[in-house]
C-alpha cells in the first residue's frame, strides 16, 4: 500500500484521505460551536428564540460541538468523536423538521453522513485493543 511521510510519522493513503474528510467537520463543528460558546453575535439566544429553548442548552450543544470538533482532528479520537458527532446532528434535523424548514435539512443530513463516514473510516478493530492489555 501507498506510504507516505506525515510530520515525522508513517502513513498510509486511507489515513490521509479520512483526515482530510475530517478537516472540514472540525473546521464546521469547531466553528459553530465557539460560536455558540462565545456568543458571538448573540448566536445561542437567536437559536434558542427561534426553537425555544434554553440558552444553556444551546451553549451545552457549543460545547459538545467544539469537543467533537477537536476530537475529530487526533486519530485516537476521530472515530468515536465522529460518531459522537452524529447525536447533534439528529437533534439538529429533528428540531428544524419540527419547525417547518424542510429545506434547510439537506446540509444537515450531508454533515451527519459525512461524520458517519469518518468515523466508519476511522475506526480501530477491536484486536487492536485486545492486543494491548486494556
Amino acid at each position: 500500500m501507498f506510504k507516505t511521510q506525515i510530520l515525522g510519522g508513517d502513513a498510509n493513503l486511507k489515513t490521509i484521505v479520512y483526515f482530510v474528510l475530517a478537516l472540514p467537520l472540525v473546521l464546521m463543528f469547531g466553528g459553530a460551536g465557539f460560536a455558540k460558546i462565545i456568543n458571538a453575535g448573540d448566536m445561542a439566544t437567536m437559536i434558542s428564540a427561534e426553537f425555544n429553548l434554553p440558552v444553556n442548552f444551546i451553549t451545552f450543544i457549543g460545547v459538545i460541538e467544539l469537543l467533537g470538533g477537536l476530537g475529530v482532528l487526533w486519530f485516537r479520537t476521530r472515530a468515536i468523536a465522529a460518531l459522537g458527532l452524529v447525536v447533534p446532528m439528529i437533534g439538529a434535523f429533528s428540531l428544524i423538521m419540527a419547525s417547518g424548514g424542510y429545506g434547510m435539512t439537506t446540509h444537515v443530513i450531508v454533515i451527519g453522513v459525512l461524520c458517519l463516514i469518518v468515523a466508519w473510516g476511522s475506526r480501530r478493530p477491536l484486536v487492536e485493543f485486545s492486543n494491548r492489555g486494556l
